[in-house]
């Protein structure tokens, strides 16, 4: 499992069972995370102060990471994406979380709820269809389960799908807080089918947004990661063919949950791109700013909130590692990684709240004032703890898969 600091070369240290660790990073994951780095040092960063302000959708931008392999990491090179792997993942959207947040919320949308859903459980019709033209970077990708009343009780939805007599469905209802809703071609839409059997009863099915009876409500006024568009949209006897439903009717509930173990790691790794920022822009504060005739760094009290800094943005980025190199193994051999990620998004996001909570008072008024991104930072690191499971899903996902009782 690679760690913080491995940045060339192979290194292993032998556990106590015997077995290898690997502390070092492939060629392949250092070239996608040096495309990612570049990228948003150079585009992504200096247009984030006005996206967040304005709250424009990036959408050049993001032409440009799917141009470069970034809006399909790990999808297979024939459906269009870089063909990488989960480490890959984390450490690209490290990079272009440190950029900028609300970019990175796209791009982990796109690549762990979108084409990781439809890889695994769609046709091949559907992964050339909706996965290549996502992960190329043409298209803007979806996915619908929150609703106004089921946020954390997904299992409460209210939108319908009814059956016909042709195999087609016809769809009625709302969904609440869609990210890149307002922007959206495509959506991964999961719906009541059979009320009766609850969340056996809900299935999935994939949403083309141009066609009749989808409609989309207001653009959301957000407090952070505001370029990142999220809107309401409404069915209205929308109908949805026999070959839109994904994977097995009665399934939705099984894919979402799975689906959702992957963005876990996404958006752990969006955290620590947002931890890592409002860190470094510290460390370069407390060596500059004086008080008292010297930098405030050598100050014990500055000092023992860089230290706390610096160990949970650590531990939240190993932690992350893991889950994704557990998502590998997973996928080679079975299994769950929904404990590692709860895990890592769990801590992940709780570090980047902290971090950043602490950037700001070290900053003072600095990192109050919207001269300095500190505030944004602050600002964007609030969502990390609840979208995706919240702070205390995840607590009842780990203790319950550590407990074994429901």
């Amino acid at each position: 499992m690679p760690v913080p600091g491995a940045v060339s070369g192979r290194r292993h240290s032998r556990t106590s069972r015997g077995a290898d660790v690997d502390f070092g990073f492939t060629e392949e994951q250092l070239m996608i995370q040096d495309v990612a780095r570049r990228i948003a040092q150079e585009k992504i960063a200096p247009s984030a102060e006005h996206h967040d302000r304005t709250g424009e959708f990036p959408l050049e931008n993001i032409r440009t990471l799917g141009e470069n392999g970034l809006m399909g990491i790990e999808v297979p090179a024939e459906y269009g994406g870089a063909g990488m792997d989960p480490i890959s993942y984390v450490l690209a959207m490290v990079e272009i979380a440190a950029g900028d947040a609300a970019h990175s919320t796209i791009v982990s949308v796109n690549n762990s709820l979108f084409c990781n859903g439809i890889l695994k459980f769609g046709t091949e019709v559907q992964k050339q269809l909706y996965v290549r033209a996502i992960a190329e970077g043409r298209e803007i990708g979806a996915f619908a389960l929150t609703e106004p009343q089921s946020g954390s009780d997904a299992t409460a939805m209210r939108c319908k799908a009814v059956k016909q007599a042709d195999g087609s469905f016809v769809i009625n209802g709302k969904k609440s807080w869609i990210t890149s809703g307002p922007v959206a071609k495509y959506i991964v839409l999961f719906a009541m089918t059979d009320p009766d059997k609850g969340a056996r009863g809900i299935t999935a099915f994939m949403v083309d947004t141009s066609r009749a009876g989808f409609h989309r409500g207001k653009t959301e006024p957000k407090l952070g990661i505001r370029a990142s568009a999220t809107c309401e949209i409404e069915f209205e006897d929308y109908v949805a063919r026999a070959e839109d439903v994904l994977g097995d009717e009665g399934h939705g509930f099984k894919i979402a949950m799975g689906v959702l173990d992957a963005g876990r790691i996404g958006i752990a790794s969006q955290a620590i791109g947002i931890a890592r920022a409002a860190y470094e822009a510290t460390l370069a504060y407390v060596r500059e700013r004086k008080a008292f005739g010297q930098p405030i760094g050598a100050f014990q009290m500055t000092q023992a909130k860089i230290a706390d800094m610096k160990c949970k943005l650590d531990a939240a980025l190993l932690l992350t590692l893991r889950a994704a190199w557990q998502k590998g193994q997973t996928e080679k051999n079975g299994g769950r990684f929904s404990n590692e990620a709860a895990i890592a998004k769990l801590t992940a996001s709780e570090a980047a709240m902290w971090i950043a909570h602490q950037a700001v008072q070290i900053h003072g008024g600095m990192g109050y004032s919207k001269e300095m991104p500190l505030e944004r930072y602050f600002r964007d690191a609030k969502i990390t703890e609840i979208y995706e499971g919240t702070s205390e899903i995840q607590r009842l996902v780990i203790a319950r898969n550590e407990t074994g009782l429901r």
